[in-house]
């Protein structure tokens, strides 16, 4: 993001950025629950720890961007 965009702006350019990501992230999910099926119990595991921290560690970022903005 350029420093020229007012925070309106890039709030609805991270918005934006968010549902893409969002959408992303459930197909990945999908996917993931679908390889679930053949998995042994440490692949599920990891499966799920990807899924979850792939998700959370994004939506720390894109805080963090919006805090900085402040």
């Amino acid at each position: 993001m350029t420093d020229e965009l007012s925070p309106l702006a890039k709030v609805d350019a991270l918005a934006a950025e968010l549902e893409t990501l969002d959408a992303r992230r459930v197909a990945i999910g999908v996917e993931l629950v679908n390889l679930q099926f053949g998995l042994d119990g440490n692949a599920k595991i990891r499966a799920t720890e990807v899924f979850h921290s792939d998700y959370l560690g994004r939506l720390f970022t894109l805080v963090d961007e919006l805090r900085t903005d402040e």
